[in-house]
C-alpha cells in the first residue's frame, strides 16, 4: 500500500506505473479477506460485534486509503468491508484522534515515474487538419459500419439470436467494415461467498452498469447477464468494441478506467472464424429480457438478470 500512496501524495516521483498497479493489487486483495470475513461471520466487526483493538488499529492503517484510493466502485463491491470502516470512523473515540474522515467518491491519480520510450523513426507525414489531429479520434480503426445504426437494428429483432448474429457477420465480411470491431467475453471473478445469494450478487452488476462511462456509447455495444441459480452465481457478458490502430490498447480509455475491470476475466473472441465464439456471441446478444428467470437458458445457464449497454 505505501508505494501507491507515497506516489498518490507525490513524495516519491520515481515509482512506476507497474510497482504503483502491484501495491494497489496487494491493498484490494487484503480487504477482500476482510470483506469475506465479515461476511461470512455476520459480525458488525473483526472479532464479534463489540468493536475491539483489532478493528482501531486495521481502520487506522487503511483511513489514507479510503480517503484516496479506494472510490466508490471498490466500496460497492467490497460492501462489508467498506460498511465496517464506515461504522469505524463514526466512533465517537476514533474521531477524537482521527477526526472526521471522509472517503473519497473517485480514486485520486498518482505521480509516476516517466518512462522515457526510444524514439521511433518515421517517415513524414502531411500535415493534418484540425479534424484528423483529434487526439481521440484518430486512434480508432477507420470505417464505415455506424455503431448506432447497427444497434437500432438488431434490438428491434425478434430474432437477435440467428437471423441478428447472421446479419452481423455478413457486416463484418464487407470491405467497408475494416475489421473495425471485436468481441470481447467478460467473467467477473467471484471472490469468498459470491455469487451464492442473488439480491446480493446483482448489486455488482448493477454497479458495473453504473460505471459504465456514457462516453463509450459510439464506441462499444455490450449485453451483461446473470447465470445460473443460487448459490451458483456468475456475472458474464459480451461487448463489441470498437478496435485501436496498430499499437493501440485492446480497450478505449474510458472503458479501461473502469474501476471495476480488474475484477474481470477477459477474451477476445473470434467471432468470424470459430464456431464456439460465435455461437457465445449469439446466445448473449440473442437474450431477451422476456426470457429473464425463465426457463430459457444462455450457454446452457438460467438467465436471472439481463443487462444492454448502448
Amino acid at each position: 500500500m505505501m508505494p501507491a500512496l507515497m506516489a498518490i501524495f507525490g513524495f516519491k516521483q520515481d515509482t512506476t506505473n507497474a510497482v504503483f498497479m502491484e501495491s494497489n493489487k496487494a491493498l484490494k486483495e487484503n480487504l477482500k479477506h476482510l470483506d469475506s470475513h465479515l461476511k461470512k461471520s455476520g459480525s458488525n466487526f473483526i472479532c464479534g460485534n463489540t468493536v475491539t483493538v483489532a478493528d482501531f488499529v486495521v481502520a487506522n492503517g487503511h483511513v489514507m486509503a479510503f480517503q484516496t484510493m479506494l472510490d466508490q466502485g471498490f466500496c460497492k463491491a467490497m460492501g462489508s468491508a467498506a460498511e465496517w470502516f464506515k461504522r469505524m470512523i463514526a466512533l465517537g473515540s476514533f474521531r477524537a484522534v482521527c477526526g472526521v474522515i471522509t472517503p473519497t467518491a473517485k480514486a485520486l491519480k498518482p505521480i509516476l515515474k516517466v518512462e522515457v520510450k526510444a524514439p521511433k523513426v518515421v517517415a513524414p507525414v502531411v500535415k493534418k487538419d484540425k479534424e484528423a489531429a483529434k487526439k481521440e479520434g484518430d486512434q480508432f480503426v477507420k470505417s464505415d459500419f455506424v455503431l448506432y445504426d447497427y444497434k437500432t437494428f438488431l434490438v428491434n429483432l425478434k430474432d437477435m439470436r440467428g437471423h441478428g448474429i447472421a446479419e452481423t457477420k455478413k457486416k463484418f465480411a464487407e470491405p467497408g467494415f475494416n475489421n473495425a470491431f471485436s468481441y470481447w467475453h467478460f467473467k467477473y471473478d467471484r471472490y469468498g461467498d459470491e455469487g451464492q445469494v442473488h439480491y446480493k450478487f446483482v448489486n455488482l452488476l448493477t454497479g458495473w452498469m453504473q460505471r459504465c462511462d456514457p462516453k463509450l456509447s459510439p464506441l462499444c455495444f455490450g449485453r451483461m447477464l446473470m447465470l445460473g441459480k443460487e448459490p451458483d452465481l456468475d456475472i458474464e457478458g459480451v461487448w463489441m468494441i470498437h478496435n485501436q490502430e496498430e499499437g493501440g490498447n485492446d480497450f478505449p480509455r474510458e472503458f479501461m478506467d473502469h474501476p471495476q475491470l480488474e475484477y474481470m476475466n477477459k477474451r477476445k473472441l473470434d467471432f468470424m472464424n470459430n464456431e464456439d465464439d460465435y455461437n457465445m456471441v449469439s446466445q448473449f446478444f440473442g437474450v431477451h429480457k422476456a426470457e429473464v428467470q425463465t426457463e430459457a437458458t444462455c450457454m446452457g445457464r438460467y438467465i436471472m438478470e439481463a443487462e444492454w449497454f448502448k
